[in-house]
């Protein structure tokens, strides 16, 4: 898939990445948000400048022989979605990889692609997008890892992303009487959450937090409005699928109010 912005490409990776500067000062606290075979982007607990170059350390899967390579900032700008602390998205590119390293990166986003790929085409919501439409999401997506119990947005936070679940099991919790939490729906693998709020630009209006060990692939309305611009057609059936998410939200939500307003 190319275009004039992106001529690798991208896949969505949640992993931790060594980050250290030119005078060997460590930045703790990175994470891979997406990789192709010409740069990365990760988010960073701190700002670093344009054009500074890099030494990046990282293993996409556990056991996975360390990765190093230079590299070249080419963007900072605060992260969109990260709520309970500032944090900041770095663009980075390759500028100095060898034509071997090259190659052996393509195969590994490759590869990482088609296992996203597969991922979502064994979720029945998914079954109407074609090979090129999940290629093309795999490439504008990024990925969330929450432990059991971690919050990912609370009630009033900003909406900029909605989620799709790749693995486990996420609550979606409103106010309840007497200030008590009261338990909306769950959201469990292949179901997509916070579309109103994100595609609208409300602010969030439930608690979300992870009921297990969870990755969620989260969709922004910049990765959207790319889709929209270059691949129309790909972008119209992910609004399908989110439309549908949405109406048996709306129906399941009618149907308890209906419940609970019907005379005993």
């Amino acid at each position: 898939m190319t275009s004039k912005t992106r001529k690798d490409q991208r896949v969505a990776v949640s992993r931790p990445v060594k980050v250290r500067q030119q005078d060997g000062t460590l930045v703790p606290g990175c994470v891979i948000r997406n990789l192709s075979a010409g740069g990365m982007l990760f988010t960073s607990p701190r700002a670093l400048f344009l054009g500074d170059p890099l030494t990046l350390q990282f293993r996409i899967e556990e056991g996975a022989p360390e990765l190093e390579l230079s590299a070249s900032i080419s963007r900072v700008v605060p992260s969109e979605d990260f709520y309970e602390e500032p944090r900041f998205q770095i663009a980075v590119s390759f500028p100095r990889v060898s034509a071997v390293r090259q190659r052996q990166l393509r195969r590994l986003v490759m590869d990482l692609t088609m296992q996203l790929v597969e991922r979502m085409r064994d979720f029945p919501a998914f079954r109407s997008m074609t090979e090129f439409d999940l290629l093309a999401l795999a490439g504008v997506c990024h990925r969330i890892s929450l432990e059991a119990g971690e919050v990912l947005a609370r009630q009033g936070d900003e909406a900029r992303s909605l989620f799709i679940v790749h693995s486990g099991v996420v609550k979606l919790t409103g106010g309840g009487r007497e200030g008590g939490g009261e338990s909306v729906e769950v959201a469990c693998a292949g179901q997509v959450f916070g579309e109103v709020s994100a595609l609208i630009g409300l602010p969030h209006d439930l608690d979300i937090a992870a009921l297990e060990d969870t990755c969620l692939i989260a969709l922004s309305r910049d990765g959207l409005a790319f889709l929209k611009r270059t691949h129309p057609d790909t972008a119209l059936r992910m609004l399908e699928v989110i439309h549908r998410f949405t109406g048996m939200r709306l129906r399941r939500l009618t149907r308890r109010f209906s419940r609970r307003a019907s005379p005993v």
